[in-house]
């Protein structure tokens, strides 16, 4: 049986005792989150947190979601701290509200217990990015969009970071045209970003708009030339268009970034995918001595030299 292992549960409650032998003050480290990566997220400032008085149902509820959760009753956890956060209105209660919303697989338990999240730690960037996710994993793009609009504003210098994440966010909704429409508009005050024109690639490539991915990939390419991601990128999408085109994208790119391990290896495969061997042998003997604690690069070697007929490559 799947179980839900409340590992914060324990430090929460003693935060929450200590809450009433003491004014709320700074809120302490964040607990360490089960669902999803942490956000590239500005320095957060303290928030105050609430005052709580432990009261014989605050403390019998989490014991409730403690043991429910690990007997795998995870609709009961989920039950008890949702109840909790709307009670306490205390962040920490709310962002595990969330999290044992996801686990469950509640959207709308967990939309909810997020909205708490955000509105009692405004300055809490992964409560902003998380409840966003909910938001758009429910299609619910116009309440998603000024959440994330707010969120780019107060990154600073991680706002490249955090416009990746927004854009990994998006590849997952279901309406891809919708997501296409609202990164467009998210990232027109970041144009000049390389990020901001990639994401838009992205999206644009998923909503079946493979002029637009091109054109913006191209333009983050230009905007950062020593960068491969828009490269990579582009030599993808001309793959399933014109795989010529995608080969010689990576060979200007190889001859540009002689550095470059992703680039000589997608340069690599891509002579491998368009059967000229010979080339691809040539490439990748190139890496093996580039690279040479590659074990990939020297299998790949060994393989395609067997195919050759050259067997004293083969058996090095």
């Amino acid at each position: 049986m799947t179980r839900f292992y409340l590992i914060a549960a324990t430090p929460l409650l003693a935060m929450l005792l200590s809450a009433c032998a003491a004014p709320g003050g700074p809120r302490p480290q964040a607990m360490a989150t089960a669902q999803q990566a942490k956000p590239a997220a500005p320095a957060v400032a303290a928030v105050e947190l609430p005052k709580q008085e432990l009261t014989r149902d605050i403390l019998f509820k989490l014991l409730v979601a403690e043991v429910a959760g690990q007997r795998g009753e995870i609709g009961l956890a989920s039950e008890a701290y949702a109840d909790l956060a709307r009670n306490t209105r205390d962040p920490r209660v709310a962002r595990r509200a969330t999290e044992a919303a996801m686990f469950a697989q509640n959207g709308d338990q967990a939309l909810r217990s997020s909205q708490i999240w955000m509105e009692t730690d405004p300055g809490d960037g992964q409560a902003a990015q998380t409840h966003a996710s909910i938001l758009v994993s429910a299609g619910e793009f116009d309440r998603a969009e000024p959440v994330l609009a707010r969120l780019l504003t107060d990154q600073g210098p991680k706002t490249g970071a955090a416009l990746l994440q927004i854009g990994s966010m998006l590849t997952r909704a279901s309406d891809r045209t919708a997501a296409l429409a609202m990164v467009t508009r998210l990232t027109a005050p970041y144009a000049a970003m390389p990020e901001a024109n990639l994401v838009v690639a992205q999206i644009a490539f998923n909503a079946g708009d493979v002029d637009t991915a091109l054109k913006r990939a191209q333009t983050a390419s230009e905007q950062r030339r020593d960068w491969e991601a828009p490269v990579l990128f582009s030599a993808q999408v001309m793959g399933t268009r014109d795989p010529a085109a995608g080969l010689r994208l990576l060979e200007d790119a190889r001859k540009r970034l002689p550095q470059s391990k992703p680039i000589a290896l997608a340069h690599a495969r891509a002579l491998v995918a368009g059967g000229q061997y010979p080339k691809a042998l040539t490439e990748f003997k190139r890496l093996a001595a580039q690279f040479p604690n590659d074990g990939e690069i020297g299998v790949t070697v060994g393989a395609l030299a067997s195919q050759a007929g050259d067997a004293d490559t083969a058996a090095q």
